[in-house]
């Protein structure tokens, strides 16, 4: 039930607190999709980031290093190449 007070109407507060909680929840959902899409989009166009797990690229890259491979470009001596298993 609402009643008119001199600048509107006035809501009971179990109902402002409601929609102040559905609020919250639509503006993280949309932060959280904002997020998720904007990491497909940097991981498709641009490159993705690998951690280096084993000894096998010391001294260079100490294990636990992340490195940041691109998807364009041309290798060249003394880069880091990524291969997928097949």
């Amino acid at each position: 039930m609402t009643t008119m007070g001199p600048m509107g109407p006035i809501r009971p507060a179990h109902e402002v607190a409601a929609r102040s909680r559905q609020r919250i929840a639509i503006g993280l959902c949309v932060t959280l999709a904002s997020v998720v899409v904007s990491y497909v989009l940097l991981a498709v166009v641009l490159g993705r980031i690998f951690s280096v797990p084993s000894e096998s690229m010391e001294p260079g890259y100490p294990v636990g290093s992340h490195v940041w491979a691109t998807k364009f470009g041309t290798a060249e001596r003394g880069q880091v190449v990524i291969i997928r298993n097949p």
